[in-house]
C-alpha cells in the first residue's frame, strides 16, 4: 500500500505495507487500552504512550523482521506515524532506543505472558469466542551465534531436539496454546532450548493454568501429542481440573 501525505515542505508518497491494517486492528480490538492499563505510563510529562510504542513496534516487525531497536526510528521517518497512532505530536525521533527499551522493560516487569493473555482475551471477546478445547504444542528456533548468559533472564540458548533440522545449533523453544475452532493463539511462552516437552508441558499446567483460566473460564479440555500424556502430567492435570487427550500424529 502506498499513501501520500504532506509535511511542512512537500507532498510525497511512501510504501507502508500492511502497517495501516495492523494499526487499525489494534484500535478495533481495543489493545491500546489493555496495554495502558497493564504497563502504561502516567503523568503530564508523557509524550508517547507505551501502547503507541508497542503498536508501532508490532507494525514494524510485521514488515521488517529481524530489525533491531536501532532501526525503528529510521523505519518511521517516512511513514504517517501520527495517523497510525492518533497522536498529533509524535514523530519518528520519539522512537529512539531509550524510549523503546523503557516500554519493553515495563512489559517485562508486568509479565509478557500475562499481557499477551489479556490482549488475546480482548480479541476473543470482540470476536465472540469462548474457547472450550485447546491444543498445546511446541516448536524450536535455531540460533547461529554463541549462547550467552543474560542477567535476569532464565532462558538459555542451548542444543536440544531440533524441529527445524539443526541439532548442531543452539536454539530456543516456544510453546503455544491455540483455540481448537478458531486457531487463535491464546497463550505463548518460551523455554530454554534443551528443555524437553514433557517438562515444559507440565510446567505450563503448574505455572500458568490458573492464569489462563482467569481469562478463559470455559476452558476445560487440553489436547497435545505424546509428550503431554505422562502419569506425572496426568496427576498434575487432574489437580487443576483439566481433561486432556492425545492427538493423532
Amino acid at each position: 500500500m502506498a499513501v501520500e501525505f504532506e509535511n511542512s515542505e512537500e507532498l510525497f508518497s511512501t510504501q507502508i505495507g500492511n502497517i495501516g491494517l495492523t494499526a487499525a486492528a489494534f484500535d478495533y480490538f481495543g489493545l491500546s487500552e489493555v496495554i495502558e492499563l497493564c504497563a502504561g505510563k502516567t503523568g503530564s510529562h508523557v509524550k508517547v504512550k507505551q501502547s503507541e510504542v508497542v503498536k508501532l513496534m508490532c507494525c514494524q516487525v510485521l514488515n521488517v523482521p529481524y530489525q533491531s531497536l536501532y532501526g525503528t526510528e529510521e523505519f518511521y521517518q517516512e511513514k504517517p506515524i501520527q495517523g497510525l497512532t492518533g497522536n498529533s505530536t509524535i514523530s519518528s525521533h520519539d522512537l529512539n532506543r531509550d524510549v523503546l527499551s523503557r516500554a519493553l522493560d515495563a512489559i517485562a516487569e508486568y509479565d509478557p505472558e500475562r499481557l499477551f493473555l489479556k490482549c488475546v482475551k480482548a480479541v476473543s471477546s470482540k470476536l465472540g469466542l469462548k474457547p472450550d478445547t485447546v491444543h498445546l504444542d511446541s516448536t524450536s528456533f535455531h540460533y547461529e551465534g554463541r549462547t550467552r548468559a543474560e542477567e535476569g533472564c532464565n532462558l538459555v540458548l542451548a542444543p536440544g531436539y531440533s524441529r527445524d533440522s539443526h541439532p548442531e545449533l543452539n536454539q530456543i523453544n516456544e510453546l503455544m496454546i491455540c483455540d481448537e475452532l478458531s486457531r487463535l493463539p491464546l497463550f505463548a511462552t518460551c523455554v530454554s532450548g534443551h528443555t524437553s516437552d514433557k517438562t515444559s508441558f507440565r510446567n505450563i499446567i503448574i505455572d500458568y493454568w490458573k492464569l489462563i483460566k482467569q481469562q478463559f473460564s470455559e476452558m476445560r479440555y487440553l489436547v497435545g501429542d505424546s509428550a503431554l500424556c505422562t502419569s506425572e502430567i496426568a496427576m498434575t492435570a487432574a489437580r487443576n481440573g483439566i481433561y486432556f487427550c492425545q492427538q493423532d500424529t
